[in-house]
């Protein structure tokens, strides 16, 4: 086995209810009996606005890439590989697209469940002809559907194979093999499937997107074909595509919030001559991710949100700039506190960060927890020192309100009163609804701070 077959082995077949059932999908099949599904596994199903949102990506930056498949068993598809082409036969492995966002997004998808991406086929509309995959792929290998088709696959890795040259009575011998599998597929579905049994795609709609992700293998097959070799002579040759590859790991270019490192760090300069004027401090308050479209900050009304808060800053800046420096008061978690201290920063602002506790970042994920840390690093430290009236904890640019452990909600309601107390204006992102911010908008109000509501249903 693989060592990315090993990543599998703790995953668990079952049934997904957002998932379609197994189903008979062409009516010269409809009388064959269902097969057990074993080569095929579901994983999850994308929300409906996580589906809008990659499909748009992909019209936006692949769909200027795509070529005419040069498959048998494709022909009409129109397909582009990510970041390096597979070879076919003996040719070699070449580069081919490389984008930023769509394949960092492939790679944390596909880390989520425990899989390692090291290329994908992007591709547009066309049915598939039953085929395996060939010498370069490990064996199992994930999949991520964006549209309508029905989608086949051989239980049986021994059973016998589909001609290149496929006749009518091949593509029937196939579709009606109790072995073989049918779903009926609407967008959306994850999934992992062993791309050494041979699988096929029918009745793809015309804007149906498809993204296929393999692993390189590395067994005895893979070995003979001098699959590594080949493709370690092509990283050398082409230098970029390596340092392509090291630059999106998982996690590496964090969606949620943007890596703060790659915008360019406040001057000297810039911190000494603020500190000659006066102060006028922003809070900002507002809903965590799921509340604002998501954790990835491309997704539309994330875009939005953002726009929103910059907007905000920047008539701060234009109606107090003159008389005062305008700084930013993060309540550091995920969200708009993230989204307005990345902002803040993009454009030369000070912020500071008002954490409740130690260790509000928890239970965050891994890479969640590396971002804060970071966010952490940008956060001025002089000006949380200013701000400090009662003794409370700075280290770096973080006031914590509570020097302890996290013991509960009272204390994010504890971080929103300082936050407000210190404020001279109040920012909130707040669709209306009960929780955290809502009750931070009452504690704004009951204290007459000036105060702009912005609701994110609105920029939608």
């Amino acid at each position: 086995m693989d060592n990315y077959s090993e990543g599998w082995k703790a995953l668990k077949e079952q049934e997904d209810k957002d998932m379609p059932e197994i189903t008979n999908t062409q009516e010269e099949i409809m009388n064959a009996a269902p097969a057990k599904m074993t080569a095929l596994v579901k994983l999850e199903k994308l929300s409906p606005e996580e589906v809008q949102w990659i499909t748009a990506l992909l019209e936006k930056n692949i769909l200027p890439h795509l070529q005419s498949d040069v498959s048998n068993y494709a022909k009409g598809r129109q397909r582009v590989w990510l970041p390096y082409a597979a070879p076919l036969g003996n040719q070699p492995f070449t580069p081919e697209l490389m984008d930023d966002e769509v394949w960092q997004w492939i790679v944390d998808r596909c880390a989520k469940h425990g899989f390692k991406a090291q290329l994908a086929l992007i591709s547009k509309g066309g049915n598939i002809n039953p085929h395996a995959d060939t010498t370069y792929a490990a064996t199992w290998a994930m999949g991520f559907n964006l549209g309508k088709c029905d989608w086949h696959i051989q239980n049986n890795r021994d059973a016998k194979r589909t001609p290149a040259k496929v006749t009518q009575a091949d593509l029937d011998a196939y579709y009606q093999s109790p072995t073989t599998s049918h779903l009926s597929l609407t967008g959306g579905e994850v999934f992992k499937f062993n791309c050494k049994h041979e699988h096929a795609v029918t009745n793809a709609a015309p804007d149906r997107w498809s993204i296929n992700v393999w692993a390189i293998a590395n067994g005895p097959a893979a070995y003979r074909a001098n699959i590594a070799r080949r493709l370690e002579q092509m990283l050398r040759k082409h230098p970029e595509v390596q340092e392509f590859i090291d630059l999106h790991q998982p996690g590496a270019q964090q969606n949620e919030p943007e890596a703060i490192e790659n915008v360019p760090k406040i001057t000297n300069t810039r911190k000494e001559s603020a500190m000659n004027k006066p102060l006028y401090k922003v809070a900002f308050t507002g809903h965590r991710p799921t509340k604002i479209g998501g954790y990835n900050t491309t997704a539309p009304m994330r875009v939005a949100v953002t726009e929103a808060i910059k907007n905000a800053l920047t008539r701060a800046v234009a109606k107090y700039g003159d008389t005062h420096e305008v700084v930013v008061i993060s309540g550091g978690a995920l969200g708009v506190d993230t989204d307005s201290a990345r902002e803040a920063h993009k454009m030369g602002l000070r912020f500071m960060i008002a954490a409740p506790c130690r260790n509000q970042d928890k239970k965050w994920p891994a890479d969640s927890k590396m971002t804060y840390r970071k966010m952490i690093g940008f956060a001025n430290a002089d000006l949380a020192e200013i701000l400090v009236a009662n003794g409370e904890t700075v280290e770096q640019g973080v006031v914590y309100v509570h020097d302890g452990e996290y013991t509960g909600a009272k204390l994010l309601m504890d971080r929103n009163i300082w936050m407000v107390d210190h404020a001279d204006a109040v920012v909130a992102i707040w669709d209306g609804s009960q929780g955290g911010t809502a009750n931070c908008v009452g504690y704004a109000r009951s204290q007459h701070k000036p105060m702009l509501i912005i609701n994110p249903k609105d920029l939608a």
